[in-house]
């Protein structure tokens, strides 16, 4: 369970609805390799992880892949050839992909060393960073918004930390609860 946070290019004016229809659905990485996108992405993890930051790249096992999907190795090369980013001291926190036209940040929901407050600061150097770095707008579907950087901190943190403090009750509930799953109408 994360909060997610969603950056693209988006020019003013745009519909943010077919933008997000454009980029999520369809294939992730569809179509060729383009060494323009390869580079930007490359430059922009550099950036993510350079000096003062925790982030560290995640490699790939494309051989795991290509067993788990039933495809070849290079196929997998080519559709997952994103660039996943985690924190060097803490696996399960922030987590950074960065893709060919978008890039996703992950915070843990259930995440239980780090308070809230400390957690969504780190997020939001690494949202600083790649907007600095892209010219990208960042979309926070849990609000439905687009957010300002400057502006919205404290309204994220507050969803964030509302979600968060619900994990727990919403897992005692799937766990056991009173009723069938598939029970949703009281």
């Amino acid at each position: 369970m994360s909060y997610d946070l969603e950056l693209f290019m988006l020019s003013p004016g745009q519909d943010l609805s077919a933008v997000l229809a454009s980029l999520f659905d369809r294939d992730v990485n569809s179509g060729p390799l383009v060494e323009t996108k390869e580079k930007g992405k490359a430059s922009l993890a550099q950036a993510l992880t350079s000096e003062g930051s925790d982030l560290v790249a995640f490699a790939m096992d494309y051989q795991a892949i290509a067993a788990s999907k039933q495809i070849s190795p290079s196929l997998a090369r080519e559709r997952f050839r994103q660039i996943e980013l985690h924190e060097a001291h803490d696996e399960e926190g922030i987590h950074v992909a960065v893709y060919d036209d978008f890039v996703t940040v992950s915070v843990p929901l259930t995440h239980q060393w780090r308070p809230p407050g400390e957690l969504m600061h780190q997020t939001w150097a690494c949202l600083e960073r790649v907007v600095a770095e892209t010219g990208y707008a960042v979309y926070d579907p849990q609000l439905d918004i687009v957010l300002d950087l400057k502006r919205d901190f404290d309204q994220v943190l507050s969803h964030y930390a509302t979600l968060a403090a619900d994990v727990p009750s919403i897992i005692a509930r799937a766990a056991g609860g009173s009723r069938p799953w598939w029970r949703f109408w009281s």
